[in-house]
């Protein structure tokens, strides 16, 4: 889960809003240079336990809100993850909506990582099962209302296959592209100890259940090259 999907650190403090952060504010009464300067969270869900904490964020605007989908960790004695949901009219304040919960085979060890995009009217999710290594695999959701989400009945919906991977697929990016919709995931070597990237693509009118995504290349797309990168 080493994904960034939105460029801004969403992360946040709720109890810090009124406490009188110095510097200029605006009309709103949110400094956010001061966040930064403060190395202060913008969004922490702390509703689970534990210290204020999320990541893994993607934002998407629907239905005249923005909403934010990111990954939390459970503390109630299991070490797997949910995907949370918060709102915000300006992305700067987000309020939590909800948080999903497991649902589905593919989800009991937890799941993470969520790509949202707005799709034909939908919120559609594409999202990591946890705690499987070799096994793990992005799965699927969509919403009418951005809150409640209708899991893909084939769930998981795409894992790699290849010499080049030991099959697993974790942290989804789905893209539009003409005719098709490209996913792109990271996975691992056969030995499971360097870090890569692959692509697949389902036609752009399915419903992008298992069966209609192909992987394009029997390669990765992306590895580790650079000193920085290894």
């Amino acid at each position: 889960m080493n994904r960034l999907s939105f460029g801004l650190c969403i992360f946040l403090i709720s109890s810090l809003w009124g406490k009188g952060i110095e510097g200029n504010h605006g009309q709103e009464g949110v400094n956010v240079d001061s966040f930064n300067q403060r190395g202060v969270m913008m969004y922490g869900d702390r509703s689970l336990g534990g210290e204020p904490f999320a990541k893994d964020p993607s934002v998407v605007k629907f239905k005249g809100k923005y909403w934010m989908y990111y990954s939390v960790p459970t503390h109630d004695g299991n070490a797997g993850w949910k995907i949370g949901i918060a709102s915000s009219s300006d992305m700067i304040r987000w309020k939590k909506e909800s948080q999903m919960e497991a649902e589905h085979p593919s989800e009991a060890k937890g799941f993470c990582a969520p790509a949202a995009l707005v799709w034909k009217g939908q919120v559609h999710l594409f999202y990591q099962s946890y705690g499987n290594r070799e096994k793990d695999a992005i799965c699927h959701a969509w919403s009418e209302d951005g809150v409640h989400f209708t899991r893909e009945p084939s769930n998981p919906i795409f894992r790699p296959h290849g010499k080049w991977t030991c099959g697993r697929a974790i942290d989804a990016e789905v893209v539009p592209d003409g005719k098709r919709m490209l996913l792109y995931f990271a996975s691992r070597d056969p030995g499971y100890e360097v870090q890569l990237m692959g692509v697949a693509s389902a036609p752009i009118d399915s419903d992008f259940s298992r069966g209609t995504w192909t992987q394009l290349v029997d390669a990765p797309i992306l590895k580790p090259e650079l000193p920085w990168e290894k």
